[in-house]
């Protein structure tokens, strides 16, 4: 079981990698598609960000993942707060979901899923 969670949260940081990489592709073709946090568009941080969970996910290098990942869902977090109160304005899907929302539920779901694979490997 803890084998299968392992390979789910893989597939799962690969599709929100796939998912991030278009948004990526059109900041870079397009420009201005992303929002800004100082100068760097904010897909290109979270584009690295899920990358690195990736390699600590591969790599177990559990506490350093479980940190990294609740900072995401911390910043995750506060942009969907600040995007529901109209103080900035996340990228809304091809599928209507708003991006902030979904990358907050992608990081509870990283964090959930690590938390039993850990919870399994030292119980």
């Amino acid at each position: 079981m803890r084998k299968k969670i392992h390979i789910v949260l893989t597939i799962l940081l690969i599709l929100g990698i796939g998912i991030l990489s278009q948004l990526v592709w059109d900041e870079y073709t397009y420009g201005n598609i992303c929002p800004r946090f100082l100068i760097i568009p904010v897909c290109y941080i979270g584009i690295v960000y899920l990358l690195l969970l990736l390699l600590l996910h591969i790599f177990s290098k559990e506490l350093w993942y479980l940190l990294i990942n609740g900072f995401g869902i911390a910043l995750a977090g506060f942009a969907s707060v600040l995007h529901y109160f109209e103080k900035i304005e996340c990228i809304i899907l091809e599928f209507g979901i708003v991006s902030c929302y979904l990358y907050f539920v992608f990081f509870l779901v990283y964090l959930i899923l690590k938390a039993i694979q850990l919870r399994m490997k030292y119980s």
